[in-house]
């Protein structure tokens, strides 16, 4: 291990330091920000910010520590901003370091990640591997563009976090395409994580399926959770409050939440994990798809 490590220092500029053994396992979500004042988001380990137009809560464009991943009242008052606080609030039960992937413009003006602050917070991610014991990345985020973009400058640190063992998802997004996902989902070496949904028809639960709403092509790795219009997932929104929401956004983060779990409970290898949800998974389909995706099951792959 020594001898690999060294390797991939030399290789990516990588700085590798021992893991603590009581550093708990831990999850980064890179979005929008979060209410970190809301009661559902005390698993916050620490905060980062990756802006623009020097909108970081100290005035630049990068801050990490207390209040940098912060979303104040005067901003939720653009919806944009209450995403980050949504979707982190199902990662509970693990420790989570809540990335700040998006530029203020004014009281509340919201410009969302692009392909260079989404590489600077996935480097940050490299440089604090060990640090924190980060063994998962999701970013709940839209598409960074139209076409799947191998070119990206983020391709790289994707590419270098496999390496180093820690799982990228990325969700395949919810625009009803059944061809073609959302990039970066599509990038080899990200997990693409689609939905799976249980619609209410006239007040009876109808059975699981693939979410009609989510984006399919031959790449989709893994499907959980993400609730439907009719029947949504109860998630933390800012100000205190709980609301509801459903996509891909919300099962991508369900999905990684239950990778730690599981890592937390077996210590595997990044192959080992993969391979035993695929191997422990339920497959669902729907009218459109009509091809089976696989959607992990917790439960099964904790036996």
């Amino acid at each position: 291990m020594k001898k690999i490590a060294a390797i991939l220092a030399v290789l990516f500029a990588v700085t590798i330091q021992p893991v603590h053994a009581e550093t708990p396992k831990t999850l980064v979500i890179i979005d929008t920000g979060v209410d970190m004042s809301h009661p559902a988001l005390n698993n916050i380990v620490y905060e980062v910010c990756v802006a623009g137009y020097k909108s970081c809560p100290n005035g630049q464009n990068f801050m990490e520590g207390k209040g940098a991943a912060n979303v104040t009242s005067s901003m939720y008052s653009n919806e944009a901003w209450s995403h980050g606080t949504k979707v982190a609030s199902l990662a509970s039960g693990i420790p989570v370091i809540e990335i700040r992937c998006a530029s203020l413009i004014g009281e509340n003006g919201y410009i969302g990640c692009n392909a260079n602050t989404l590489t600077t917070a996935l480097n940050w991610v490299i440089d604090n591997k060990n640090k924190f014991n980060i063994v998962a990345v999701a970013s709940p985020l839209g598409s960074y563009s139209t076409t799947c973009d191998l070119k990206a400058a983020y391709v790289a640190p994707i590419n270098k976090l496999n390496l180093l063992g820690v799982a990228v998802m990325f969700p395949t997004g919810n625009d009803f395409k059944y061809v073609s996902i959302d990039n970066p989902a599509c990038v080899p070496g990200v997990i693409a994580v689609s939905a799976t949904e249980s619609k209410i028809v006239l007040g009876k639960i109808q059975p699981k399926q693939l979410a009609l709403y989510a984006n399919y092509s031959d790449r989709v790795d893994f499907a959980d959770d993400g609730g439907t219009l009719t029947n949504p997932m109860t998630v933390a929104i800012p100000g205190g409050n709980m609301g509801t929401a459903w996509g891909t956004s919300l099962s991508v983060v369900n999905f990684a939440t239950k990778w730690v779990k599981i890592l937390n409970a077996k210590n595997l290898s990044y192959n080992d994990e993969y391979n035993l949800i695929k191997n422990t998974a339920d497959s669902y389909t729907n009218i459109m798809v009509k091809k089976n995706v696989l959607a992990i099951n917790i439960a099964k792959a904790l036996q």
